[in-house]
């Protein structure tokens, strides 16, 4: 017989009886346990450790865009530090997040960047485009000091994708395929990016690779749209590099203008095609005025200033032809942070506002290459020594007119593309202002893309303004200041962007 009553326990309390032998009794949490898991959630959502990405289809050009799905992070579980996303992964999603984006206006597309992401979403995990968007996402990443072997990291795995391409540009399927001549262009920015950080300039080896595989391709270079474009990406940086080396390249340049001039060109390429003839004259005004093996007759000067002449006319013919949506305006605000002087970031207190990043990098492409036939210009009319002749002295003053016109531009632009922004390198961060037109301030889309690029092609247009005649020193002091400012910024080193000697320090948290 089973005794079934309850126990008497002596008190008002009622017994809840014996515990069922085959009922499962689990512990409840506590609150210290419950506000250890809180924690470690909003650990992981502050770090962003875990980004989504959607592929979704574009509405009209049939692209792929990737978005960063935000709200997942605040649902996402908690995952142990062992199972975390891998450096590369976590670097992989930051570089896609922080410099792939698309354009408003695809008159003043000319980034490769934005052609990357039909390729990439297509491409193996081990194929040599892959490899390369890790080689430059880690290097990108690893800028920051407290990532710096990320940067070793991507090292290594840029050399493996040089070994890649060097048997795939031997392949005849291969070698012909967009993929590989992206892959090309990424390695080429990894080149640029490695050598910025060690302060050494580029050579632009790895734009002769794009040449030759361009040449190679043919027929393949106008199969598609896209392949296309990448045609124009190539001829872009061949004749950035050919500036940057001073017209030494200007062989690359001209062989690809024979290739792209009977094709559609946008407002950008238009100006690249200009800029091709600009920079084949400076090489060649570098062989006749500075050789020391040579005396420069007089018709031989008078021959390189007419065509710089010409091609003067036709930088400014571009200027009064682009679409009015590329038109600058006056900014209405700008919100300098508390404490800094508003000096630090504007010159004589002008702001010019852009239509998008893309216009503004442009126009300053414009700016700075135009300066250069300027200073042709002034060249031969220095080596002429007639100083008598009244057309060669209106065009010495108006060349001296219009470059500082140029580079009070190129000032104007810095707060737009720049901001106040004065370390962290890469990506928007918190307390970083922009300047605004009318009430509503910029969005989120231009923050991250100034973040990401804006600064960088800011840095030719500064170093060349710098250059520029009859300045006043405290402008070319505050360029430089803005040249230092970018160099904190971006962990680059001052020989890389034009300073020699300066002493670069910043009391800004990394």
């Amino acid at each position: 017989m089973v005794y079934q009553g309850k126990p008497s326990t002596g008190t008002k309390r009622a017994c809840p009886g014996y515990v069922q032998y085959f009922d499962l009794v689990f512990r409840d949490q506590t609150q210290s346990v419950q506000r250890k898991v809180e924690n470690r959630r909003l650990k992981a959502i502050k770090n962003q450790n875990l980004e989504a990405f959607v592929k979704t289809q574009g509405p009209a050009s049939g692209t792929l865009t990737v978005r960063a799905q935000s709200r997942q992070l605040q649902t996402c579980p908690v995952i142990p530090r062992a199972l975390e996303e891998p450096p590369e992964r976590d670097a992989i999603c930051k570089f896609f997040t922080e410099f792939v984006f698309q354009t408003n206006n695809p008159d003043a597309q000319c980034e490769f960047f934005e052609y990357l992401l039909p390729l990439y979403t297509s491409a193996r995990h081990d194929s040599i485009l892959s490899l390369a968007a890790s080689a430059v996402a880690l290097a990108v990443s690893g800028g920051d000091p407290r990532l710096r072997p990320r940067f070793q990291m991507g090292r290594v795995i840029n050399g493996i994708a040089l070994k890649k391409i060097a048997l795939a540009i031997q392949d005849p399927i291969q070698s012909v395929q967009d993929e590989t001549l992206m892959a090309a262009l990424l390695l080429g920015f990894f080149d640029r990016i490695h050598n910025s950080a060690l302060g050494i300039e580029c050579k632009g080896a790895h734009e002769a690779g794009a040449v030759a595989l361009v040449k190679h391709r043919e027929k393949y270079n106008y199969r598609s749209e896209l392949s296309t474009k990448l045609l124009f990406v190539v001829y872009s940086q061949v004749v950035d590099t050919a500036f940057q080396l001073h017209g030494d390249n200007e062989k690359h340049s001209s062989e690809l203008t024979d290739l792209v001039l009977n094709l559609p060109q946008n407002t950008a390429n238009r100006l690249t095609v200009i800029s091709a003839r600009a920079a084949e004259l400076r090489g060649i005004a570098k062989t006749v005025l500075c050789s020391r093996s040579m005396l420069a007759t007089a018709n031989e000067i008078y021959r390189i200033l007419n065509i710089a002449l010409e091609i003067d006319a036709q930088f400014n013919s571009w200027a009064e032809s682009v679409p009015e949506e590329w038109a600058w305006y006056p900014a209405s605000g700008f919100d300098c942070p508390a404490g800094k002087p508003r000096e630090h970031f504007v010159y004589e207190d002008r702001i010019d506002f852009y239509g998008e990043p893309n216009i503004a990098k442009a126009w300053n492409s414009y700016r700075s290459r135009r300066m250069m036939i300027l200073f042709t210009i002034l060249d031969c009319i220095f080596q002429l020594e007639t100083s008598c002749d009244d057309d060669l002295s209106y065009h010495a003053t108006d060349s001296v007119k219009v470059m500082r016109e140029l580079v009070d531009d190129v000032c104007a632009s810095v707060p737009y593309l720049f901001g106040t922004k004065t370390f962290g390198g890469t990506g928007d961060r918190t307390g970083v202002e922009y300047p605004y037109y009318g009430a509503r301030k910029l969005s989120a889309e231009h923050r991250r893309a100034a973040a990401s690029l804006g600064a960088w092609s800011l840095i030719e247009p500064l170093r060349t303004s710098l250059s520029a005649v009859g300045l006043p020193k405290n402008q070319k002091e505050w360029m430089t200041r803005q040249l230092i400012r970018i160099s904190i910024a971006y962990n680059v080193k001052g020989p890389a962007i034009g300073i020699q000697g300066q002493e670069i320090q910043s009391d800004e948290p990394c």
